[in-house]
């Protein structure tokens, strides 16, 4: 229980700074360019973790 209290809480911080951070990244860069990266960034981030865990995911229809 500790656990998932603990990671409901990461996730909640995760998004709020995520929120900070976009609208810092707005003043630096279009709203295209910053969903790229933001798409990109999570998609690797995705990535790594799955492999991390040697987790096998089917690629099929």
């Amino acid at each position: 229980m500790i656990k998932g209290i603990l990671f409901a809480f990461l996730a909640a911080f995760a998004w709020g700074t995520a929120i900070v951070m976009s609208k810092k990244g707005l003043e630096n860069m279009d709203a295209g360019g910053l969903f790229f990266w933001q798409v990109g960034s999570a998609a690797m981030l995705s990535w790594f973790v799955l492999s991390i865990s040697r987790k096998k995911l089917p690629v099929t229809k």
